[in-house]
């Protein structure tokens, strides 16, 4: 028996493996450029994976889509669009508002409040 013949990817399918990739690497380099101050080899290679993984997903699912119904994989390549798309402008930044002071590397070292100081210190 002839196995069904593969069809090929349209434009939608194209764009959005196109924009997923382009969205992985630019997630990326945008958690590189953040964490450019860390010099924790161990962490950086964690936040690549937290990053990169639901990309690898969705690729994934994307190869094994090939064998769905017809409308599911139009479904799956508008949410590969959506969360790539939303990706990028989260990492970027631009969803900070502009009156939002940003944190500094020592942010989190910042003298305690008196109130949390011990009555022989003050």
């Amino acid at each position: 028996m002839a196995e069904a013949p593969i069809p090929r990817p349209g434009l939608l399918h194209i764009t959005a493996v196109v924009i997923t990739i382009a969205a992985a690497i630019g997630s990326l380099g945008w958690m590189l450029y953040t964490g450019r101050h860390n010099h924790s080899v161990l962490l950086m290679l964690l936040f690549a994976g937290w990053v990169l993984l639901p990309f690898l997903g969705l690729l994934l699912a994307n190869r094994s889509s090939r064998r769905w119904q017809s409308p599911h994989p139009r479904n799956l390549f508008i949410l590969m669009l959506v969360i790539s798309i939303g990706s990028l402008i989260s990492y970027s930044g631009i969803l900070i508002p502009a009156g939002r002071p940003r944190l500094s590397p020592g942010a989190a070292s910042a003298s305690p409040s008196r109130a949390g100081r011990s009555p022989a210190i003050r």
